[in-house]
């Protein structure tokens, strides 16, 4: 299991969003992990935002982080939770 993002990953950000996650007291490294995502998601009072997906309703056998901010999306579904927790943190920075 992947437990922090890749370099990539973390390039896929502005430098500005890049910066304010490097000030938030949260994250400890440039490449966060996803204890350090669930806390960041955990702090915009999002109540149990992850959901385990098995079984043959889902597309893939994984992880979905749901997102209950205000715009209504589903969610991110990844076979990585690291990975859908990712796509959680950079939506909420836009």
């Amino acid at each position: 299991m992947k437990q922090h993002i890749t370099k990539e990953q973390w390039l896929e950000l502005g430098e500005e969003n890049r910066e304010d996650l490097v000030e938030n007291e949260i994250f400890n490294s440039l490449l966060p992990s996803i204890g350090e995502m669930i806390e960041f998601l955990g702090e915009l009072d999002i109540q149990n935002p992850i959901e385990v997906m098995t079984g043959t309703i889902v597309s893939i056998d994984g992880w979905r982080v749901v997102k209950y901010f205000d715009d209504g999306s589903n969610g991110w579904e990844k076979e990585e939770l690291c990975d859908a927790l990712w796509e959680a943190v950079k939506h909420k920075l836009k």
